[in-house]
């Protein structure tokens, strides 16, 4: 799936490849048949977002910014980029990217990804949260804060499943798919409880919430095409539906050209731009700047969008 959000304009933090290197070697450390299993997982994995690699394919231009939020936080809070802790954090935020793709495909390509990979999702699950275990001391709260997070995100991602692709959620629920991002809450609720700002981690949840919603217009206005034909109704296609502009049973190779002349283009533009704005004034309400830096940035490429799509159209062989 495509997920075009922005281009990132920071150097990779010195914790990234020591981290990187663990989860390489989760990989290499299961026997057959998991071994199979963990090999086709890494290679789908590394052809994410463009890339030949899973270190690509987390830091492209293309990805979703986790490590750039993890990163700001870390200045706005004073940690130190040698802090050894990082890289347990770090190890744990690429295991967790790891246990959530692999979960989405199950989900979303079972054709792919059969049920046996839930048990390889489950590695990754389990190696996540030792790592994070690691950088905390095995604090308490923070798996208190982890089993919260994930539970709202799994509350969010059903209700997507069962009403939002059966075309049954309403116009204003469009905030509430943001939150099918709250995992990224999780690194940045462990920086802030190295941090000791424990009361910090209502607010990073409601930036990840609204962060995430930004982020999500974005992705269904450039994903369109591949959304309509699948049949996975969003809230963008559902108001281009409801204009009339074009039907579910519409070819997709017509659906980008309808949407770059209806109304709904500019309305998701608009949602997202609000979301990743007021997910801004969020992280300035706490005292990150640099965090809402990072929010400010996704805000501004909300404009570039009709500009990327009309280029996916134009590049797409017209479709």
């Amino acid at each position: 799936m495509l997920t075009d959000t922005a281009t990132s304009r920071f150097a990779l933090p010195g914790w990234f490849l020591p981290a990187m290197d663990s989860v390489e070697r989760m990989f290499t450390s299961c026997h057959t048949p998991l071994a199979n299993r963990m090999a086709w997982a890494k290679m789908r994995l590394a052809r994410m977002n463009g890339a030949t690699s899973i270190a690509g394919a987390v830091t492209a231009s293309v990805a979703t910014p986790g490590i750039a939020l993890l990163e700001a936080l870390c200045v706005d809070y004073g940690i130190a980029a040698n802090d050894p802790r990082l890289v347990a954090v770090g190890e744990g935020t690429l295991l967790l990217y790891c246990f959530l793709r692999v979960q989405d495909d199950i989900v979303d390509e079972p054709e792919a990804l059969d049920r046996g990979y839930v048990y390889v999702a489950q590695l990754f699950s389990g190696a996540s949260l030792r790592a994070f275990a690691c950088a905390l001391g095995g604090n308490p709260q923070f798996f208190c804060f982890h089993d919260q997070t994930m539970a709202a995100f799994a509350h969010t991602a059903i209700w997507e499943l069962d009403v939002v692709r059966a075309g049954s959620a309403s116009s204003d629920d469009v905030e509430r798919l943001g939150q099918k991002f709250l995992p990224m809450a999780i690194p940045l609720g462990a920086i802030a409880l190295l941090a000791d700002r424990p009361d910090h981690l209502d607010a990073l949840v409601r930036f990840s919430g609204s962060f995430g919603t930004g982020l999500q217009l974005i992705n269904d206005v450039l994903n369109i095409k591949e959304d309509h034909a699948q049949r996975r109704t969003t809230p963008v296609l559902r108001w281009i539906y409801d204009s009339g502009a074009i039907a579910p049973s519409t070819p997709a190779a017509q659906v980008r050209i309808s949407l770059l002349s209806d109304p709904a283009l500019g309305r998701a533009c608009r949602a997202a731009e609000h979301a990743l704005n007021h997910a801004a004034q969020l992280a300035r309400e706490i005292g990150a700047p640099h965090l809402a830096s990072v929010a400010i940035e996704r805000a501004a490429y909300a404009c570039e969008v009709p500009g990327r799509l009309l280029s996916l159209y134009l590049t797409g062989g017209l479709g």
